[in-house]
């Protein structure tokens, strides 16, 4: 039988932890919670980071694989660079996967952490850019599916596993 779970962003889940503070909550995960079919895990806090946090994006031309691969840096809008913090997040996801086997992975989009198809582009202007997220893309590399928020629709739990 396959594995019934989910595992998602938790601000999709109306936990706070995006860096503002705030979450995204989404209806059809929240139900599908309450049914017993998601784990939620925030990369960003879980990688050691407060919140709120100042915005971070990943440095301006480069991209995920370069971030896992050491070649290149998360900044904050200060100057900062947070990529450890980035990294271990995505170390502690991927661990929880491996152990849970989710049928699908369900992340916020736009995030420096979990944007499956756009991230921020590095400048600051609000620009986004295809691109996934540092977490997202190490799910990627293990082999998960992933879909964003935005992708994701569903109510029944047999529609989707």
């Amino acid at each position: 039988m396959e594995n019934k779970i989910i595992l998602a962003s938790s601000c999709l889940l109306g936990l706070c932890v995006n860096y503002r503070g705030s979450c995204h909550p989404h209806p059809d995960l929240i139900r599908l919670a309450e049914q017993g079919h998601v784990v939620c895990f925030c990369p960003e806090q879980g990688g050691g980071m407060p919140t709120p946090r100042i915005p971070s994006e990943i440095e301006h031309g480069m991209n995920s694989s370069q971030v896992l691969a050491g070649q290149a840096h998360v900044v904050n809008k200060e100057g900062h660079d947070v990529t450890a913090y980035y990294i271990n997040g995505a170390k502690l996801i991927a661990e929880l996967a491996n152990r849970i086997r989710p049928s699908l992975v369900v992340m916020r989009e736009g995030s420096p952490s979990c944007g499956v198809n756009l991230i921020h582009d590095g400048t600051f202007t609000g620009t986004k850019i295809p691109g996934c997220g540092v977490s997202a893309c190490a799910l990627k590399q293990l082999g998960y599916r992933i879909v964003s928020d935005t992708q994701f629709a569903c109510s029944n739990p047999d529609e989707l596993f």
